[in-house]
């Protein structure tokens, strides 16, 4: 099976690839894509860049030419009641600087859709398994989403009045979870806490652990993979 892994950033994407032995490199217009054989599967890892335009294109590059049939992404993200290192898997993904309710819909859906993107329930009962037999600090929930790195709960207060259970705020999951949803492709997220929003020092928290949270992260990633 084709499969898809998305990074956001450098450090995420290294993270990964050094748990790998052989790779090729390639490149889609402007996005770079490393394909590694990995027995019955072929992983294609895609540095997307940071944002949700970045992340959509780089799911739809994904889908419409490598034909990818399960989309995971990998990475890290700051948190809400959960601790610096914690693993959040994607119960449920949603936009949180989207905003119709003027017109009767949910805070963060976009008109058409339901109000939060939904995981792939098998994909993620797995690593839900794997994560607490390695004796992981994991927690399932809602990852949200927006074009901005959030530092005060207030920008996110109306999301948090409708959802009980945000653990992860990042800024690409609702762009992945929304085109896989489009095109019929399973999908889970997983991230790992390095900052916590609203924190003192929080800037520097990101700094001083992404590369720990981002390991973190990929080593859930690379042992799911190796059961799929």
């Amino acid at each position: 099976m084709h499969i898809g892994l998305i990074f956001a950033m450098q450090e995420e994407l290294d993270a990964f690839l050094s748990r790998n032995d052989e790779a090729k490199t390639h490149r889609h217009k402007n996005v770079r894509i490393t394909e590694i054989n990995a027995g019955e599967h072929t992983l294609f890892c895609v540095l997307s860049g940071v944002g949700k335009v970045n992340a959509a294109y780089a799911t739809s590059v994904l889908i419409h030419h490598h034909d990818v049939k399960l989309i995971i992404n990998s990475g890290v993200a700051g948190g809400l009641n959960v601790e610096v290192g914690t693993l959040v898997l994607s119960r449920a993904v949603v936009h949180h600087d989207v905003d119709v309710t003027a017109f009767g819909y949910e805070v963060g859906q976009i008109p058409g859709f339901k109000p939060t993107f939904l995981a792939d329930t098998a994909l993620l009962q797995r690593a839900e398994r794997i994560a607490k037999a390695q004796g992981l600090d994991v927690v399932t929930g809602l990852i949200a989403s927006g074009d901005a790195f959030v530092t005060n709960l207030n920008t996110i207060e109306k999301l948090l009045g409708s959802y009980d259970d945000v653990h992860a705020i990042e800024m690409e999951a609702a762009a992945i979870a929304q085109v896989s949803t489009l095109e019929g492709v399973p999908f889970l997220i997983i991230r790992a806490i390095s900052d916590v929003i609203g924190k003192d020092a929080q800037v520097e928290s990101f700094k001083a652990f992404l590369i720990k949270a981002a390991a973190r992260s990929a080593a859930l990633l690379k042992a799911l993979l190796e059961e799929q």
